[in-house]
């Protein structure tokens, strides 16, 4: 799961861990996601030893964003749903949608893509109100009021 998630933000005693080869199989998708995440010795070690690792370590991998004590945890994980909502929602939903586009794509595939205008989400935003919105807020020196629209 911490490998699909968007964000990861655990208590300093959380452990992970991928057990299977310890029990006789592969962890299939880490097997194809933890590569293409860290360096490939690293991926391997961690595929291959079924150790367990501290959220501090992973932290040092860029695989958990934030370490807080446990009694934060809610706190911080809430306080960083605030930060989130003072986004944009189509404007997050631009920016999942190109990164899960993109993932397989260089750059220039990438830029490619971006300027064939089919991506759905990164379209609506470009159209909507929200973009005038942000604009005008910015210029007004005040906080947009987003409509999802």
């Amino acid at each position: 799961m911490l490998l699909r998630a968007d964000f990861v933000i655990a208590a300093e005693h959380a452990r992970f861990m991928l057990p299977e080869v310890r029990i006789g199989v592969a962890p299939d998708i880490a097997s194809i996601m933890l590569p293409k995440l860290l360096p490939r010795q690293k991926a391997l070690e961690i595929l291959m030893t079924g150790r367990q690792y501290g959220a501090q370590e992973l932290t040092s991998y860029g695989l958990v964003n934030e370490v807080v004590p446990v009694e934060q945890l809610m706190e911080r994980a809430r306080g960083f749903a605030q930060e989130l909502l003072r986004a944009a929602p189509l404007s997050l939903a631009a920016v999942k949608e190109t990164v899960h586009l993109t993932e397989d794509l260089n750059f220039e595939e990438s830029c490619a893509a971006l300027r064939s205008k089919s991506w759905p989400a990164f379209m609506k935003m470009i159209a909507s109100e929200d973009s005038k919105e942000g604009a005008k807020a910015f210029v007004e020196k005040r906080q947009p009021d987003w409509q999802g629209k």
